[in-house]
């Protein structure tokens, strides 16, 4: 596992896989991005076939300015999932893509794959081997797609619990932007999705958000935007 600086001081961890394994998961690909294609391709996947993080930004600044020129508030949260890829938990992970129909045998080898002893090496630093039993690796062909299959279930039960917020999540950013009449409506309607997504993501999935990277944006009628203090408390939620 190679360990990456990133600019604010963590390590990034990625998986090296032996040439064979990666070979066949080349190979093995096409079956998941098919089963991706036909059951978990919910428009608030922002990262399918087809999808780029342009189109998600697009979007949010289309529908959010047509909706407040129309007199509605509505406010933008950005919330990043800390580490997202190493608090899956596999056995959660399991029953959830079985459910979805995710290649069962695909899903075993894969994470299978992440079981193997492993060392971690960070510059000339090397650490003993090491078996992992949380976590899925960044560098898996399959990664993203299981972490879709993690989280798909509960966005689609918080799209239907909160049918004025409409989501989006690319990769580990999820982007929920949420309209009200007045602005006690859309705080209303804001706090009410913030506490739903809190305790499904951190209280029954295990992926906390980072309160360093969270923001709230409110679009305006001329077109611009500002923060709003309520919806950023909302985004920094607290259980």
């Amino acid at each position: 596992v190679c360990l990456l600086p990133k600019p604010d001081g963590d390590r990034r961890p990625i998986l090296h896989f032996r040439s064979a394994f990666r070979l066949w998961s080349r190979c093995a690909q096409s079956t998941v991005k098919e089963w991706a294609t036909h059951r978990a391709s919910d428009p608030c996947i922002n990262n399918g076939a087809g999808r780029a993080p342009g189109d998600m930004v697009w979007r949010n600044l289309i529908r959010g300015d047509l909706k407040a020129q129309n007199g509605h508030q509505v406010v933008e949260l950005l919330w990043d999932v800390s580490k997202a890829f190493e608090r899956v938990q596999r056995h959660k992970l399991i029953d959830l893509a079985i459910d979805l129909g995710h290649p069962s045998n695909m899903l075993r080898l894969s994470l299978g794959s992440y079981a193997w002893p492993r060392r971690l090496m960070d510059g000339p630093l090397v650490s003993p081997p090491i078996t992992p039993n949380i976590g899925i690796g960044a560098g898996s062909s399959f990664a993203t797609f299981e972490l879709v299959a993690y989280v798909l279930a509960d966005l689609r039960a918080i799209q239907t619990d909160h049918p004025y917020a409409t989501l989006s999540l690319h990769v580990d950013d999820f982007t929920p932007q949420v309209e009200g009449l007045g602005d006690h409506g859309v705080i209303k309607n804001t706090l009410a999705l913030a506490y739903d997504v809190i305790d499904r993501f951190e209280g029954k999935l295990g992926l906390p958000f980072d309160p360093q990277k969270c923001a709230a944006h409110k679009h305006l009628q001329n077109g611009s935007g500002d923060s709003s203090q309520q919806a950023r408390a909302a985004c920094r939620g607290t259980r």
